[in-house]
């Protein structure tokens, strides 16, 4: 028997039977269903006719699990048997229960199975050579549930009067993998593997053994302290995924942000929407708009898509009355929070006579979009160059019902939670003229938008080692104090005032008589790009040394500006300068300053100001110092030759004296900077007593020397 309440704008509209949840709180659950989300549910987006739900399906009857062998799933015993033409035993499963059940008209598109079908299910479907590895957990999870709730401007509340399945375990079969470090993504190949290996898929294209594959990267990061469940609800508020999914199986949850569709099948009519081509979304209209323009105008990425369009034409075509396969639209943009990407829609009738639902879906799996062309061969090449299963990405999530429609998604911004580990994947097709760096580059961007949700972030990942690509995690160099470093800011890509940086430091290399060349300024721009550090503020480091042999390294991290205005610190002490600084060096013998900085710190300031045994002023633990008397003015003494005062000499902003801590007692106003910050106002100094001993009286000074300063940029 089946029950059922329909609700329109909190109003019942239609019922039927005996239900056993109280009314008012389906009523509740209607406007907020988090309360569902804690327990065993899958939540999936699904398109009915004109109409969008979010359906939330819990208790499940039938489970279809697929490992090594089918495994059919009841309340009251588990039939096991093999995979041989599973295209023909699942529809058959699905046909046996709906001979046992009537079901009426309206509750007729709610009514199947809901899950997963994860891309390790190919190799049951396909005869090609793959890794003997298993997936970590079930190739395929079809449940058939015994409640339902579906969300719309009309919602639905279905009840089964059947048994359900009371602990519904999953057996993982998880690899030996280091688990993440809190606070690091760790990924499952090292760029230069990325790299060597995506040139290898090129040079089988080139031989033309194949014309596209799709090759992906594994991600891992260590989940932080929150709910999977309600931040995927807060997300589906915020953007109305379309084709979103939560499965929530108790030891693996799913959360699916995927803007792909793979298959929906409405009345024997089939669709599928491929996307292939990205570009990161601009921080500005007008960039914004370029970048768009860029996609449409790419001969690579166009040519990618209408690849697998004739791919996907295929394999409707196998299983479609002849004549009905259509390409509604081609190349089309469709613009995300984080991308752009290139969407194309091909249709076609289903010929009943000798196909179904089932058998065009098992016929089409996987996806072009996600394989390559030839499909068979993509799947082999995928098999040889990744390094570990898929498992759910790029499989499909959604619904297939027991009337023949369905509706999936291609299982793409992925991620699967086991325990604290959080993992997901990202990549993209490979062509004849793909650029391994670029091709890098776009499978970071796809994939910041999942990290950003944990809380993590590329920037920084990758490093530039003795001229090498390297993994953070694979550095083994140690930095010792023989040796110099830079500190640059970059600011939406753009590195400020390289040159006077690499002067610097190329003093520092004479110096220390270290040969290596230095990255030249495209080598930092890719660089940066690789770090996905073209939005926003960073630090970039460059670093030379000895450890025995000559060593040179270049990193990048985010940085946030200090507030304006600044409390300095005086401390009670001189300050004695490393003999290497002498030389006006950014010096690793730099333990000093740092000390400085942290005096700084414990007293709430920002800064500690640095003076000799004879009270004259150098500068700060992390910057240049400017006061004014009648004119501005910087010590004579200062050690480092910092970037900012430099320019501000080289234009006559501000002259050199012999400054001593009584000048800075009574001077009009007081102004730090550094290649970070630039120019900040400083609004007072305390001692060792935590005493005020200058307080700013002339900001407007310190706003002049700033616009005067900006002007230069």
């Amino acid at each position: 028997m089946i029950s059922w309440i329909i609700f329109q704008d909190d109003q019942i509209i239609d019922q039927h039977g005996k239900i056993s949840v109280d009314i008012d709180h389906l009523l509740t659950l209607c406007n907020d269903p988090t309360p569902l989300l804690d327990q065993y549910m899958l939540q999936i987006g699904r398109h009915i006719g004109d109409s969008q739900y979010q359906i939330y399906v819990w208790r499940p009857y039938q489970q279809i699990r697929l490992t090594d062998k089918l495994k059919v799933f009841h309340p009251d015993q588990t039939i096991q048997t093999t995979t041989d033409r599973l295209w023909k035993q699942i529809p058959t499963i699905a046909e046996k229960l709906q001979q046992s059940l009537t079901i009426p008209p309206q509750l007729q598109p709610f009514m199947g199975y809901y899950g997963y079908l994860g891309y390790e299910l190919s190799r049951h479907l396909e005869q090609y050579h793959s890794r003997d590895d298993l997936p970590d957990y079930p190739s395929l999870i079809l449940d058939f549930p015994t409640r339902l709730l579906a969300i719309g401007d009309t919602s639905y509340y279905i009840e089964l009067d059947l048994p359900a399945i009371e602990d519904p375990q999953l057996v993982l079969h998880l690899a030996d993998r280091v688990e993440p470090y809190p606070g690091k993504i760790q990924h499952a190949t090292p760029i230069s593997a990325y790299l060597d290996r995506l040139q290898s898929i090129i040079s089988h294209i080139r031989a033309g053994d194949i014309y596209q594959a799709n090759y992906t990267q594994e991600f891992r990061l260590h989940k932080p302290q929150l709910s999977i469940s309600h931040l995927y609800q807060s997300i589906q508020k915020e953007q109305q995924l379309e084709y979103g999914a939560y499965l929530n199986y108790g030891s693996l949850q799913v959360m699916s942000l995927s803007p792909e569709l793979f298959l929906k099948i409405e009345q024997g009519v089939v669709i599928t929407r491929p996307i292939k081509g990205t570009r990161p979304r601009g921080s500005t209209p007008e960039q914004d708009q370029q970048l768009i323009d860029e996609l449409v105008a790419s001969e690579k990425d166009n040519a990618e898509l209408s690849m697998i369009v004739d791919l996907l034409r295929n394999d409707l075509g196998k299983s479609a009355l002849p004549g009905s396969v259509n390409v509604d639209a081609h190349a089309v943009v469709e613009s995300y929070e984080n991308v752009h990407h290139l969407v194309s829609t091909v249709s076609a009738t289903i010929d009943q006579s000798f196909s179904s639902s089932w058998r065009l879906l098992l016929r089409a799996f996987p996806g072009g979009s996600i394989s390559g062309v030839p499909k068979l061969r993509a799947l082999e090449l995928i098999e040889t160059y990744e390094d570990l299963p898929r498992n759910i990405y790029t499989g499909n999530i959604g619904f297939l019902g027991l009337d023949g429609d369905l509706e999936l998604n291609i299982a793409i911004r992925t991620a699967t939670i086991i325990d604290d580990t959080v993992t997901f994947n990202a990549g993209g097709g490979i062509v004849f003229d793909s650029d391994p760096i670029e091709e890098y580059i776009e499978s970071l961007h796809k994939a910041k938008h999942l990290a950003h949700y944990f809380n993590h972030s590329f920037t920084g990942d990758i490093l530039l080692c003795n001229s090498e690509l390297i993994m953070a995690e694979q550095l083994d160099q140690e930095l010792t104090e023989e040796g110099i470093f830079e500190t640059i800011l970059v600011e939406n890509g753009q590195i400020s005032h390289l040159s006077l940086h690499l002067a610097r430091y190329r003093r520092g290399q004479a110096y220390y008589d270290l040969q290596q060349a230095v990255p030249t300024e495209a080598e930092l721009h890719q660089f940066i790009r690789l770090n996905l550090a073209t939005h926003g503020l960073y630090r970039m480091n460059i670093y030379g040394w000895r450890d025995g042999v000559e060593q040179q390294l270049v990193r990048i991290q985010s940085y946030e500006r200090p507030k304006a205005p600044i409390t300095l610190y005086l401390p009670k002490t001189p300050f004695v300068v490393p003999k290497p600084m002498t030389a006006g060096l950014k010096s690793l013998t730099y333990q000093s300053y740092r000390q400085a900085v942290q005096l700084a710190q414990q007293v709430d300031a920002w800064d500690s100001i640095l003076y000799t045994a004879n009270d004259k002023i150098l500068e700060g633990g992390r910057c240049s110092i400017f006061i004014y008397q009648t004119s501005w003015l910087t010590p004579r003494d200062n050690v480092v030759a910092g970037t900012v005062r430099q320019q501000l000499l080289d234009h006559q902003l501000v002259n050199v004296a012999d400054l001593t801590l009584a000048d800075l007692r009574t001077c009009s106003a007081l102004a730090i900077g550094n290649a970070l910050i630039g120019i900040l106002p400083v609004s007072k100094i305390i001692d060792h007593n935590g005493q005020i001993i200058w307080e700013a009286s002339a900001p407007s000074l310190v706003s002049d020397l700033i616009d005067q300063f900006n002007l230069l940029e």
